[in-house]
């Protein structure tokens, strides 16, 4: 596609990520966000009702882990529950010094959106993983599963499991290629805005649900209702990737669904 990824460091990814800073910028100004990547109408949809902003400077944070204090305020943001003046704090490392998300985060705990870790920890500044994206987003929008999962790298005793089968069944996110969900992979700042963005959407309302798939050579059929995840670990990522409209291809081959 020709973008380079851009990396940035220290305070202001940590403090500004998916803030609403001021007025939100679309993510057709944001420099580092490909207007044909399959991310972009999810990226402008959730940036223009002000719950999805970047770092600031017109960048987006395109290709960087999301973090799970990032993730805390962006569903603060898009749930927008009642805010207290104090919450119960289980967790020994959520304090004033270890994020800027203090509030944020001990609402969604209290909503039973988000959890911590054995240890007691919660882990702000760690990336968030794909099996952990699966329990957030069914946790907040009391996703029920349709069907077991046909993933084979998912054990049927994991704490996943049943989100996994939640959100591949209400057709959020439908794994990484080969019957694989790569749970333990960590997500991407725009996948997740796109994964957001297909859970507040029944698949039927989305955009370009109902068309009819455009075919391609060499690809499997896609539409244009995002339900597409192309991670960094296929070949393909960020290489050459062609979106018209209707569908979205590659020119090395089939192409991988989320």
């Amino acid at each position: 596609m020709g973008f380079k990824k851009l990396i940035l460091t220290g305070a202001i990814v940590a403090t500004t990520a998916f803030t609403s800073i001021g007025t939100a910028q679309a993510s057709a100004d944001f420099k580092d966000v490909p207007n044909n990547h399959w991310s972009y109408k999810a990226i402008l949809d959730l940036t223009s009702k002000n719950i999805v902003s970047g770092y600031g400077n017109g960048i987006f944070g395109f290709g960087d882990d999301v973090t799970r204090e990032q993730v805390a305020r962006l569903m603060y943001l898009q749930l927008k529950p009642e805010s207290k003046e104090n919450y119960n704090n289980p967790y020994n490392d959520i304090n004033d010094h270890s994020t800027n998300f203090k509030k944020e985060i001990l609402a969604l705990i209290e909503m039973g959106i988000f959890a911590g870790d054995e240890k007691g920890n919660f882990r702000p500044k760690a990336s968030l993983t794909r099996e952990e994206m699966a329990q957030v987003l069914t946790n907040a929008y009391k996703l029920v599963a349709k069907s077991e999962h046909t993933f084979v790298d998912v054990d049927r005793k994991s704490w996943s499991n049943k989100a996994i089968s939640a959100v591949q069944s209400n057709k959020i996110s439908a794994g990484t290629g080969d019957n694989m969900f790569s749970p333990k992979m960590n997500v991407t700042r725009e996948q997740y805005v796109q994964f957001l963005y297909n859970a507040r959407l029944p698949y039927e309302e989305r955009p370009g649900a109902n068309q009819e798939p455009k075919r391609f050579a060499n690809c499997k059929e896609a539409n244009d209702a995002g339900f597409y995840d192309i991670t960094r670990d296929s070949p393909y990522y960020g290489k050459h990737l062609d979106r018209d409209g209707d569908g979205i291809a590659f020119s090395y081959g089939n192409m991988l669904f989320f």
